[in-house]
Order: structure tokens, then sequence, then C-alpha cells
């Protein structure tokens, strides 16, 4: 299992190595999903909405 999650990694950055642009961008998309989203938090709706929905009130 581990060898062939490392085996995924190698295959992206070989990937990006390479300048396949479709890749680029889904991998910068990645990055930034691992970023904290303080923009995104503010444009969405509060969380204590979810909480309610969940019933955690």
């Amino acid at each position: 299992m581990e060898l062939s999650e490392r085996l995924k990694q190698v295959d992206h950055l070989r990937r990006a190595a390479m300048g396949n642009a479709k890749f680029k961008a889904s991998a910068k998309q990645h990055e930034s999903a691992l970023k904290p989203k303080s923009r995104a938090l503010a444009k969405s709706k509060p969380r204590s909405s979810f909480a309610d929905w969940a019933g955690g009130k």
C-alpha cells in the first residue's frame, strides 16, 4: 500500500517536471486547498448554520 502511494507521488512529480499544463493546474488547486482559506470562509455561510442543520445546536 505504501509503495503504491510512493509511486503515485513520483508519477505526479514526473508529470509536473515534464510540464503537463493540466497536471500543473490541478497541483496548484491542491496546494491552495491545503492552505487556509480565509477568503473562502468569509464568502461562505457561517459554520453555525451547518451545526444547526446537523442537529448540533
